[in-house]
């Protein structure tokens, strides 16, 4: 999903919760070009978000997603997940 694609447009001022997080951390990731962060677990749900560049985002799951500037995606507790850039990328997790 993408961040211009949550608002309907229709009043001047729009806002809708995307996420609540539980511990309260937000953190900056930098991924240079073709960087892996390795598979790992987080204990709470996430909400990664794309700032620039791409990335993709895969879990054990089976779920991949590709994640371009301004897209974003839910993290769900206890799945092993990782990330590959594709380019060199600025991601901000909330958790």
């Amino acid at each position: 999903m993408n961040f211009k694609d949550i608002h309907t447009n229709e009043k001047d001022l729009e806002t809708k919760i995307l996420f609540t997080p539980n511990d309260g951390k937000a953190i900056a990731i930098r991924l240079a070009n073709q960087a892996i962060l390795k598979e790992h677990i987080t204990t709470v749900p996430a909400f990664l978000i794309c700032i620039s560049g791409e990335t993709l985002y895969e879990d054990e799951q089976g779920k991949s997603i590709l994640l371009k500037n301004g897209d974003f995606t839910s993290i769900e507790p206890n799945v092993k997940h990782w990330l590959k850039a594709i380019s060199e990328s600025h991601l901000l997790l909330l958790k």
